[in-house]
């Protein structure tokens, strides 16, 4: 088809926000390249580390240039996204199987970022009016989504658009995360609401992971509080 607006830079237009047509021709291709490595990412022998890697840098590009090859993030397919150029990584980040990010907007992630089974982070967002959306045809747009350091997202959780992760906070399984969520805190439910705040231990050391009798959950912790 087309394009209707052929004097706008759509490209631009999506990663400031702005509203732009998804079906650029530009931005068509671009999504197609996308699939093709997702495809060969996700077909790749597992054990094959080297060749993950090398895919995952084209598709990421910029995103993971600053990574050493083991500070790469490990992602266990299959794993999809739209455009994969605009997500930028932290080191050590791992994700479990089934990950979806919408990234028509920036999206960053920061270290030692911890994503369970079937997460998804959508940074896309469509008119709510249906004349207006139109189909595929209408303008879409998108805002960033920003996870901090030392976050955990668990099984199945959904994180919309415009919103933001602080860093050291666990999102519980299956949440949808509609808003802002503070560093050092728990959040769950749909919509995503704070329970927690948590209270890290001063004296903590690695072997208190070891320890017989220890909660494993809690280890670390000197306390949960309840938010304000």
């Amino acid at each position: 088809m087309a394009d209707e607006y052929p004097q706008l830079d759509h490209r631009a237009r999506m990663l400031r926000g702005q509203t732009y047509r998804g079906v650029d021709p530009d931005l068509v291709a671009e999504r197609a390249q996308t699939r093709t490595l997702l495809h060969k990412y996700n077909t790749t022998d597992p054990a094959d580390r080297a060749t993950q890697i090398a895919i995952l840098r084209e598709l990421f590009r910029g995103g993971v240039a600053h990574l050493a090859d083991d500070e790469m993030p490990e992602i266990i397919p299959p794993f999809a996204c739209d455009y994969g150029s605009n997500i930028t990584f932290g080191k050590h980040c791992f994700f479990n199987f089934g990950a979806t990010i919408l990234d028509v907007c920036p999206i960053h992630i920061g270290e030692r970022v911890l994503f369970g089974p079937s997460v998804s982070l959508y940074a896309a967002e469509h008119p709510i009016s249906p004349t207006a959306r139109n189909g595929p045809n209408g303008p879409e747009y998108g805002k960033p989504i920003s996870i901090g350091n030392d976050v955990w997202i668990g099984g199945g959780a959904i994180l919309v658009s415009g919103v933001e992760v602080g860093s050291g906070s666990t999102v519980g399984a299956g949440s949808v995360v509609t808003r802002n969520v503070p560093s050092m805190t728990v959040a769950v439910g749909n919509p995503a609401r704070v329970v927690k705040k948590i209270v890290e231990d001063e004296n903590y050391t690695p072997d208190m992971a070891w320890e017989e009798g220890a909660d494993p959950k809690l280890v670390g912790i000197a306390r949960l509080d309840r938010p304000e």
